[in-house]
């Protein structure tokens, strides 16, 4: 009977040490899921701070370059604006040329008429 009790005793600690053994298992398992997510979290913020760092050091070129444009785009509305005076200039003083010639025209009209008699 002793040895039936013994028995059972080591089978139950045999049980007790299996069920712990696969609880210990399977949260290592899960562990090393966490701890493999963790990794990949962790690479993938890497990475974001590699193209982030990369972005940053090209900042100020770019800032240089949208002055640069910038500055092209102010001097070419300048340029646009006094070449547009320019015309408007021009155009005014075709205008008045045009006009000067209409009022020439109409002053000196050369008068077709005859002063001769129907009658005679």
């Amino acid at each position: 009977m002793i040895t039936f009790i013994i028995g059972i005793a080591i089978g139950f600690t045999l049980f007790l040490v299996t069920s712990a053994v696969a609880v210990i298992r399977r949260q290592q398992s899960e562990e090393d899921a966490l701890l493999l997510a963790q990794k990949q979290k962790i690479s993938s913020l890497e990475n974001n701070l590699d193209e982030l760092t990369k972005t940053n050091a090209k900042l100020p070129k770019l800032e240089e370059r949208v002055k640069v444009l910038e500055m092209a785009l102010k001097e070419a509305r300048e340029d646009a604006m006094q070449d547009r005076k320019v015309n408007q200039y021009m155009v005014d003083r075709i205008k008045e040329e045009v006009q000067q010639k209409q009022l020439e025209r109409r002053k000196v009209v050369p008068c077709s008429f005859t002063t001769t008699n129907p009658i005679s």
